[in-house]
């Protein structure tokens, strides 16, 4: 039996896809599996099942020994396209979850197919690890791709973002319909051990870092959230991203282990990356890794 913890420690997707690695190794050997929530940053209440079905358990062959594993820890390598194949086994929502994404919609009135979507990751990842672009391309590249989109869902921490590509759209007197569910202000997220920010490391971003970092540092990090702040944070970026993964197309950077799994999770894969990298899924490495180093896996490998 293979128990895989999901940690305090990192971010949603970043736990998530290690995990998978866990899920993918016992249903290609039969063995048991079992997700460990119990010290989950984004446990609210009952752990996974706040939001997702219970994994139906493999149970072709009983192993006695049970291993423990998580964080960084890789069973085996596996293709990118085989973490798309088995996305859906674990990453199944429960009826609360489901009512809370129809209402949503029905809300703020998007059809499934009829809209593009835009998704940008800010806040803590500028300071280390996430190159900033400019707002405008990403609306640039989706018109580019559907001269006709009249409706975009933008999925964002930055109301900034919404701000920059409202502007773009009356500036050049385009009729689109720009939707979001960030609240104004929220100008990007913390997740945790954030340090007490002063200046990013990647010298591009300052001017931007400046700009937020006192909203930013006034931000609760997911870590000290209470139960309810918990929820009402992860439920609303699981909201945000179905209606993403239901768009007829999706703009975004492969930065973040979000956009990555956006990648995976669209139903129809009409992803692009505003910075033209293509993502390789037959590549045997696991997405949590940036693409910037899918060409060098031995390097990110853990055992």
């Amino acid at each position: 039996m293979i128990i895989s913890r999901l940690d305090n420690s990192s971010g949603f997707f970043s736990a998530f896809f290690f995990t998978m690695n866990h899920y993918i190794y016992c249903r290609k050997n039969n063995y048991n599996f079992i997700i460990d929530s119990s010290k989950w940053m984004f446990l609210s209440n009952l752990g996974w099942e706040d939001y997702f079905s219970n994994i139906d358990i493999v149970e072709n062959v009983i192993i006695p020994n049970v291993k423990n594993v998580g964080f960084f820890d890789i069973l085996e390598d596996y293709s990118i396209y085989e973490y798309k194949t088995y996305l859906w086994d674990i990453y199944k929502y429960n009826s609360k979850t489901i009512d809370k994404i129809n209402e949503t919609k029905l809300k703020i009135n998007i059809i499934d197919n009829n809209y593009g979507s835009i998704f940008i990751r800010r806040g803590d990842k500028l300071y280390g690890e996430s190159k900033l672009f400019d707002s405008k391309l990403y609306i640039q590249l989706l018109l580019f791709k559907d001269p006709y989109c009249k409706t975009i869902f933008l999925q964002t921490d930055d109301y900034t973002c919404y701000e920059e590509i409202q502007d773009y759209i009356q500036s050049n007197n385009l009729y689109i319909n720009l939707i979001t569910l960030c609240n104004k202000d929220c100008r990007g997220t913390l997740i945790s051990s954030s340090p007490n920010i002063i200046r990013t490391n990647i010298k591009t971003n300052e001017k931007y870092i400046d700009k937020i970092k006192n909203n930013l540092q006034n931000t609760v990090e997911v870590i000290n959230m209470n139960s309810y702040q918990k929820y009402q944070h992860t439920i609303d970026m699981i909201v945000g991203l179905d209606i993403v993964f239901k768009s007829s197309i999706c703009i975004l950077d492969y930065q973040s282990n979000v956009s990555r799994f956006i990648k995976l999770a669209h139903h129809n894969d009409n992803v692009f990356d505003v910075n033209n990298i293509v993502m390789d899924l037959n590549k045997k490495i696991c997405p949590t890794y940036p693409t910037s180093v899918y060409d060098d896996p031995d390097t990110y490998r853990h055992k």
